[in-house]
């Protein structure tokens, strides 16, 4: 039971919560365009398809009427974005339940539409964004008020009031409560945190009350993310902590096998809208809807999805790391939850990180584990809790709240402005945008290459090559455009051109960390530009050692360097001028001076690009 002063703290907490979300929500702006594609499209579609234009299974009104808001959603009759064939029409692979929680919102929205006039009440005009936005933030409040009361009743005020901030400012729930929130991972959060507190509420006093309570929770995060129902072990294994309370936990169980019926009945119930929507696209009552897409149990990625700087959950949430260790004292402070996170924690991610996708993409940092927030956050504070001793562990926590807290809001800053790119980001490239306000030519060759650039500027050894593109006697070669002498090579027809390689004994006096620089002139026709990057040409480098075995690559992607002085991950480059790309590469330890380097443009897509003057040399710091 909260104390008064509890009450009174829970109150300012969530007070202060909701403004800075909402402020950071209304700063960002993200939702004029969170449903303008993506997951977030495909979760939302479910509403104005079934509530307003009733074409699950063919979506053409739906799609009108998004192609009218969205300018590039492609038109419906040429191309269906976010819908995909299903054996009775078209489908949208996301699960309903993000859509049946946003419904009052919804419904907000076309009520606001209709009664003001003002904007169109089409479910995809402003008002229904706004009010799509604030779901997701509702949902994690709702889960911080219930969070709030299940720390409170094992851990001490302070300890609470911090462990909730943490999870608030310094983790990446902030990105998916206030930027890109229109994903399962905000609904998820306030589910589970009520689940814990339902679950401690029917352990307290068992009844068929509170085993109905968590057969709807149960039912609901089932509905979102089905794979998360593995979350109902908790409940389960609450408190069971020895193997005569695993016994007696069964054998009462079983004696109340009307309370899990009714539980197990509420669930399925919440489960038929989802079963309808299979039935209605597919013919079958469930049915798999994410084609090709599947889990791959025999190879998990699990130290990639947490170490990965695509996406990895601890690179871009530091400060979790201490609810893995605060695990070791959970026996001591929440021993009832220890079995529950012991198990349901490894499976969680097992599964998660089997996903074929393993760095989830839309999103920042490892979004699976933010759905898990809610029990580590018992782990956390019971780190919190044995460190938070004595004036210094105060500070030193603090110091590190703040910092964490701040970086955490910082890089989702970076995100927004398009600093960095979590989901495919790189070493060299996150710590050479680790706190900075402006992207440079070092950041964007990091970004592409994967090499970090010197720190101080080398000095020039030697050149080791040079290929100006004369050799005239093939159909690839070209009078117009050139950059040097009399051709250029012409590579929309072929994979691989312009080579160079080190003559033998001309590295010799080579060392490790020497630097190889390489570059290369390009061209792009204007009305031939290709905007996905990673489909682009690149300027490659290879090392060998002395039996033509590679021990060492980079690579270096050609049309973004020219003209992007700026050094925008996010330009593509300009077009109709020559523009060089060029990048140091540093000698790997392992380099053998009887090796030999060798560079090369590879184009596996036949990007329209003219090519000239490649050359390599050797430098030194």
């Amino acid at each position: 039971m909260l104390s008064p002063a509890d009450i009174r703290a829970r109150r300012w907490l969530i007070l202060g919560l909701t403004l800075a979300f909402l402020t950071s929500f209304l700063s960002f702006e993200r939702w004029r365009g969170e449903l303008d594609g993506g997951d977030s499209l495909g979760y939302y579609l479910h509403l104005p398809a079934t509530l307003l234009y009733g074409d699950n299974g063919n979506y053409e009104k739906t799609l009108t009427a998004a192609h009218k808001q969205i300018k590039y959603v492609p038109d419906p009759k040429e191309q269906i974005s976010n819908t995909e064939p299903a054996p009775l029409g078209r489908h949208v692979r996301w699960p309903v339940g993000v859509a049946v929680m946003t419904s009052p919102f919804f419904g907000m929205a076309h009520l606001y539409c209709l009664v003001s006039g003002a904007y169109p009440a089409d479910g995809f005009s402003l008002p229904y964004r706004f009010f799509a936005g604030l779901a997701p933030m509702f949902y994690v409040l709702w889960g911080f008020w219930a969070l709030f009361g299940v720390l409170r009743r094992y851990y001490s005020l302070e300890i609470t009031i911090v462990t909730l901030l943490t999870l608030a400012l310094g983790t990446n729930l902030f990105y998916f409560a206030a930027f890109h929130n229109f994903m399962a991972h905000a609904f998820l959060f306030g589910l589970i945190a009520w689940l814990l507190e339902r679950t401690i509420r029917f352990w307290d006093a068992p009844g068929i009350r509170g085993a109905a309570w968590l057969g709807l929770i149960g039912g609901f995060i089932a509905l979102t993310r089905l794979h998360d129902a593995l979350v109902m072990l908790v409940p389960v294994l609450w408190g069971v902590d020895t193997w005569a309370k695993l016994r007696e936990r069964v054998v009462f169980l079983l004696g109340k096998a009307h309370w899990m019926a009714l539980a197990a009945l509420i669930g399925l119930i919440i489960l038929i809208p989802q079963s309808m929507y299979y039935k209605t696209v597919s013919g079958q009552w469930w049915w798999y809807a994410y084609g090709n897409e599947k889990l791959d149990l025999r190879h998990p990625h699990i130290l990639g999805g947490w170490f990965d700087y695509k996406n990895g959950w601890l690179i871009y949430t530091p400060i979790m790391a201490l609810s893995l260790l605060g695990i070791f004292w959970m026996k001591r402070y929440v021993r009832p939850a220890l079995t529950p996170l012991l198990i349901v924690l490894p499976l969680h991610v097992y599964i998660a990180y089997s996903w074929w996708c393993w760095f989830y993409t839309n999103g920042y940092g490892s979004r699976p584990m933010v759905d898990l927030y809610p029990l580590l956050a018992l782990s956390l504070a019971a780190f919190y809790q044995i460190s938070w001793r004595g004036l210094v562990g105060k500070i030193a926590l603090g110091v590190l709240l703040v910092f964490c807290s701040w970086l955490n809001i910082f890089q989702v800053w970076q995100f927004h402005v398009g600093l960095i790119w979590s989901e495919y980001e790189n070493r060299a490239h996150f710590w050479e945008m680790l706190g900075k306000t402006k992207t440079s030519r070092n950041a964007l060759i990091a970004w592409s290459s994967r090499e970090r650039q010197p720190r101080t500027p080398p000095v020039f050894v030697g050149k080791l090559g040079e290929n100006g593109c004369e050799d005239s006697t093939g159909t690839h070669f070209v009078r117009e455009p050139k950059h040097g002498g009399n051709f250029a090579i012409r590579m929309d027809e072929q994979e691989f051109g312009g080579e160079v390689i080190s003559p033998p004994g001309s590295l010799k006096d080579a060392r490790a960390g020497d630097w190889i620089r390489v570059s290369v002139w390009g061209y792009v026709p204007g009305r031939t530009k290709l905007w996905d990057q990673f489909g682009m040409a690149v300027l490659t480098v290879t090392f060998h050692d002395s039996d033509g075995k590679i021990i060492h690559d980079r690579a270096l992607r050609i049309a973004p360097q020219i003209g992007n002085p700026e050094g925008s991950i996010w330009n593509a480059g300009a077009t109709d001028q020559w523009g060089e790309a060029s990048y140091f590469v540093q000698i790997p330890k392992d380099f053998s001076p009887e090796g030999f380097v060798k560079a090369y443009v590879w184009n596996p897509r036949r990007e329209k690009l003219f090519i000239d003057d490649l050359g390599m040399e050797l430098w030194r710091q």
